[in-house]
């Protein structure tokens, strides 16, 4: 894959985390990693798209893209025509973590989400509803509907932002939706993790102590 603005190195959880900041370019937030197209990203019956996440802050026309599956912006027929799965910040004031399946139309929310935090952001799902935890906590255990799964989708991973569409297909200010801080460890996994699992890596990597 490729980088896009200057994507500078920080410390996080684990050495190598990428700081995504809003000075280190010229337009606000233009940045983030690119993961090229491929069939296996393709997660259709279950998954668990997750990441530790570290905000400076929030807004960004609301979105601050975390782990994106899509690359297009496009306002025709709709907006991220491409995206499959999205896990996100959402400044809806009060901050929430967000995660959506196809296009934003099916999304369930974590609320409470402050900045200079780390966070362990989870969005996972299977043929029947999608879910969203914070820290191996959720706001909604029983999940929200989503039959069918996931669907496919031509783009690639976008890491630190939403959108890596050509500049015609950039929405607002000329940006890329992306995040304002230290994403480290991401990851997508074909498989929906189990909530002890979740619990487990958030206490472990968090130095906390059962």
């Amino acid at each position: 894959g490729w980088a896009s603005g200057q994507v500078a190195s920080a410390t996080g959880y684990v050495d190598g985390a990428a700081r995504f900041e809003s000075g280190l370019v010229p337009t606000n937030r233009s940045r983030g990693v690119h993961v090229p197209y491929s069939s296996v990203l393709d997660l259709t019956s279950a998954g668990t798209v997750e990441a530790w996440a570290y905000p400076y802050s929030f807004g960004d026309n609301n979105n601050g893209g975390l782990v994106h599956r899509g690359d297009s912006g496009d306002t025709t027929p709709g907006y991220f025509v491409d995206e499959t799965y999205s896990l996100q910040f959402y400044d809806a004031g009060p901050e929430t973590a967000l995660f959506a399946i196809d296009g934003g139309n099916t999304y369930v929310t974590y609320s409470g989400v402050t900045a200079s935090n780390w966070y362990h952001v989870v969005g996972m799902w299977d043929m029947s509803k999608i879910w969203v935890y914070v820290n191996g906590l959720t706001d909604d255990p029983a999940g929200v509907a989503c039959p069918g799964g996931a669907a496919t989708s031509t783009g690639g991973l976008n890491l630190g932002c939403q959108l890596m569409g050509p500049p015609s297909q950039w929405l607002n200010d000329n940006t890329y939706e992306s995040m304002n801080g230290i994403l480290d460890e991401a990851r997508v996994s074909n498989v929906k993790r189990s909530t002890n699992w979740l619990w487990a890596t958030w206490m472990t990597m968090a130095s906390n102590r059962v």
